[in-house]
């Protein structure tokens, strides 16, 4: 989830460098409908002054082609639960009224 979520804000990221967008005007939505990273992903709508200051250190030591804007805070991950084992149901389904 989190490397899928990583991915995608790269993605949109570069995307936007790439249109001539300083790293610093970036804006990837967080925690807005409109969030470029994975939808299962809910981050804050706050990116503080540490954030930033985290994202402009990675980005420093990484080339620009790693380069990520900075995104809020990530509060939750949605998990969609798949029971993948199997099930076989025997009998009468009976209605008495």
């Amino acid at each position: 989830m989190t490397r899928c979520d990583a991915a995608r804000l790269l993605a949109a990221t570069q995307a936007a460098l790439a249109a001539g967008i300083p790293i610093g005007q970036i804006n990837l939505g967080s925690g807005t409908a409109a969030y470029a990273g994975n939808p299962l992903v809910t981050r804050s709508t706050t990116i503080t002054d540490a954030d930033r200051a985290a994202f402009a250190a990675y980005n420093a030591s990484h080339p620009q082609s790693q380069w990520v804007a900075p995104v809020g805070t990530q509060l939750a991950t949605a998990t969609p639960y798949t029971n993948l084992a199997s099930a076989t149901i025997d009998g009468v389904d009976l209605n008495l009224t």
